[in-house]
């Protein structure tokens, strides 16, 4: 399943899909959230795990679009 596809995702969600453990995902996930790479928002007890596409558009938009001819 592609990225875009999905919205958002529980931890229980992403463990399931990535057959990794909770405490695997959960720091990976921590990391990438400082790095901004993906929004947490709380809803009640869950936690809800937002893909954000802005650094890499970023990076895609400073660097490899001079390689786009």
């Amino acid at each position: 399943m592609r990225y875009q596809r999905v919205r958002r995702q529980t931890l229980r969600e992403l463990c399931e899909r990535l057959d990794m453990a909770r405490q695997s995902a959960t720091q990976h996930l921590n990391v990438l959230e400082q790095a901004a790479l993906v929004t947490v928002v709380r809803r009640g007890r869950e936690r809800l795990h937002y893909l954000n596409p802005a650094p890499i558009h970023e990076i895609q938009e400073r660097w490899i679009s001079e390689f786009d001819h």
